[in-house]
């Protein structure tokens, strides 16, 4: 999860923003800037570097830090329920086809591939090929709407795809944890 807030994350958004057909000239500077625009890789960075040098933060810094952590599955899932606000039912013809896609290869594609690494490649115990094969289950990220409402590029297809990942996550994970005991 932090390869994925660190390096694709900054990365994704850089290539993004560069594409933005609004944008006219890029500078070095503004490319540069990018990655330190985006709190959350800002975060992610800032907290690797924490980790790796064995700093130990006080209480009084990291109680506030703590209580804004606890607060962000609930924030999350308040803020998905507001970006599902004019969601249509039924889609365009357009974006039936992009979206089962979408779906398919997160709800289907990626766990099998987790699958297939985890016992195959990496030689993990069954119970740590579980924990890959469920994170990897594990729904479309609000981020991925966030990002398709920032860009105004997919809204509705970013929108359902995290819908039916998030129906199918719970029968995906139960078949997971019954197939792999």
């Amino acid at each position: 999860m932090l390869f994925q807030l660190a390096v694709v994350t900054p990365v994704a958004l850089t290539i993004l923003d560069l594409t933005d057909p609004a944008r006219k000239k890029v500078s070095l500077g503004h490319m540069l800037s990018i990655p330190l625009r985006n709190p959350v890789t800002v975060a992610a960075v800032l907290g690797i570097l924490v980790s790796a040098s064995g700093v130990q933060v006080p209480d009084l810094l990291l109680d506030p830090m703590r209580l804004v952590a606890q607060l962000t599955v609930p924030l999350m899932l308040i803020i998905f329920g507001m970006s599902l606000n004019g969601l249509a039912v039924g889609q365009s013809a357009g974006d039936r086809v992009p979206t089962l896609l979408a779906v398919l290869l997160k709800s289907g594609i990626q766990p099998l591939l987790a699958w297939l690494l985890a016992a195959f490649v990496l030689h993990l115990d069954p119970f740590g090929t579980f924990v890959v094969v469920a994170c990897a289950i594990l729904p479309t990220g609000q981020n991925v709407v966030l990002y398709a409402v920032r860009y105004g590029v997919a809204q509705k297809i970013a929108q359902s795809a995290a819908v039916l990942t998030t129906l199918l996550a719970v029968p995906l994970l139960l078949g997971a944890a019954w197939i792999l005991g």
